[in-house]
């Protein structure tokens, strides 16, 4: 079994968020980096993934940013939450 204690006030203050909010569609942004990716991940564990859509927007200032958005792209599809990908 996989130890979630380090995520654990994570998920705790996405489900207090929720709790305030309500249910329906979240959208959240990621950036590709760990702590976009972490947070993204307790929000799909909390409200499942079919309520989320993960939002990268690629404003193309690093080498490698169009990959990156991609990866993330892949991720959320992979966890079988939408996701949405834009370049500016």
């Amino acid at each position: 079994m996989t130890s979630t204690r380090h995520a654990d006030p994570l998920i705790a203050a996405v489900k207090a968020a929720r709790d305030r909010v309500g249910p329906g569609l979240y959208g959240i942004a990621c950036s590709g980096g760990a702590d976009s990716l972490a947070l993204a991940h307790s929000l799909i564990a909390v409200v499942g993934a079919p309520h989320v859509v993960v939002i990268t927007v690629d404003h193309g200032l690093s080498a490698g940013s169009t990959e990156v958005a991609k990866a993330v792209a892949r991720w959320a599809i992979g966890q079988r939450a939408a996701s949405v990908v834009r370049r500016v």
